[in-house]
């Protein structure tokens, strides 16, 4: 048996779920050379090589996944969806479910959306023939939520990624860095006023990432001193990272926190929510905080910018954390995952 991969989220707006699909598709691209790509009919990307890309079909979106996608399956292919979604009708078939936030802040979505995903994702999910994640906390909760589908889920943790260097920072001056889209749950309004509250000019809060219109978006407060990069590409994001004096992350819940690896990888010191999915994949070097508490996000941050010796503390338990999340980890779960199906037939 071959492999297919479900290539949809390819054609959305970056965020950690499509980073984390990249990453699998190098991994697949080094095990399993040859497998093939699937995308509606138009939809150019850049492939890593050993992947063949084939588009068909002309709906887009949801609709071209649920009835074109099936139809461009062969019969010997194992389908691979790394983004919360799939075709049901497809039982040869593995998914990825990244988080349930559809269940647990359904008023964070677009409501056709959260009851689209209410309807099919609990229905998918117990009629493929494997369930992938990112962490132990979203598989336990997998386990909890979704009836029928506590058997077979395979946690596959994304690897600590390296962003490229050679950017340019577009940021002047000191300042504090935060990644992923401005909805709700990941608290940047929170995040802002706990800044403005406690940190001092000349500092700046730059928040970097793409909010899909899918997601409810908070505003932020008007600041001179909040910056907003809507549009950071790799190379941007690595000059970010690297210039930042600390990446700032309150999300009230996650699935795994990509870019808190990612802040780590670049030697960035990090303040975090205090929440089950941190601590079990960074362990104890955040410096965390009660999301809740907006004085205590203010207060910590300032502290650990004028304190050195936090983000010491921090770059010396950076190789322990990074060894927990190399690519050799990664291309092990994903063997032992998709191994014993392919070799089923």
């Amino acid at each position: 048996m071959r492999i297919a991969i479900n290539g949809r989220f390819l054609l959305r707006p970056v965020t950690g779920v499509e980073r984390y699909g990249h990453q699998l598709l190098g991994v697949v691209a080094d095990v399993w050379p040859g497998s093939r790509v699937l995308l509606p009919r138009g939809g150019q990307v850049e492939l890593p090589e050993g992947l063949v890309l084939h588009a068909g079909g002309g709906l887009k979106g949801h609709a071209w996944e649920q009835f074109t996608l099936p139809r461009l399956l062969q019969a010997d292919e194992l389908l691979l969806s790394p983004a919360n979604t799939g075709p049901l009708v497809v039982h040869r078939q593995v998914l990825w479910l990244h988080d349930l936030f559809w269940r647990s802040a359904p008023d964070q979505l677009d409501a056709r959306l959260a009851r689209w995903y209410g309807w099919l994702i609990p229905r998918l999910a117990n009629r493929v023939a494997a369930l992938a994640t990112v962490s132990d906390r979203t598989r336990d909760l997998i386990a909890r939520s979704l009836a029928g589908a506590a058997n077979g889920i395979t946690v596959v943790p994304p690897f600590a990624d390296v962003l490229p260097a050679g950017g340019v920072c577009p940021v002047e001056g000191p300042f504090v860095l935060s990644v992923g889209s401005l909805s709700a749950r990941k608290q940047p309004d929170r995040l802002a006023e706990a800044f403005l509250r406690h940190v001092p000019a000349p500092w700046k809060l730059v928040f970097a990432g793409r909010t899909p219109g899918t997601l409810r978006q908070v505003g932020l407060p008007e600041s001179e001193r909040i910056i907003v990069l809507d549009k950071a590409d790799d190379l941007m994001l690595g000059a970010l990272m690297r210039s930042a004096a600390c990446v700032a992350q309150v999300p009230l819940d996650e699935g795994f926190g990509l870019p808190v690896l990612e802040a780590i990888a670049a030697g960035s010191p990090v303040l975090t929510s205090d929440i089950p999915v941190f601590r079990e994949r960074f362990g104890d070097l955040p410096c965390h905080v009660d999301p809740h508490d907006t004085d205590a996000i203010g207060s910590k941050l300032k502290a650990l910018l004028t304190e050195g010796r936090e983000a010491v503390r921090q770059r010396a338990l950076a190789p322990q954390v990074l060894a927990r999340h190399d690519r050799e980890r990664m291309r092990e779960a994903l063997r032992d995952l998709l191994d014993p199906l392919l070799k089923g037939g």
